[in-house]
């Protein structure tokens, strides 16, 4: 499956991060990818476990 992305700023981005990590351009999105839905999951989990709490 592809992946097209148009955004120059975003390719170079994804480029300089996969250069500096050592890592294939694939390689370096899954880690981006998976890093910021651990993030988000994270925040979720405190959201609502503040939430229950009240």
């Amino acid at each position: 499956m592809a992946l097209n992305i148009k955004d120059r700023e975003t390719e170079e981005a994804m480029r300089l991060l996969a250069r500096r990590c050592g890592l294939s351009l694939t390689e370096a999105v899954r880690q981006a990818v998976r890093s910021e839905l651990g993030k988000d999951e994270l925040s979720e989990r405190k959201r609502r476990g503040a939430w229950r709490r009240r």
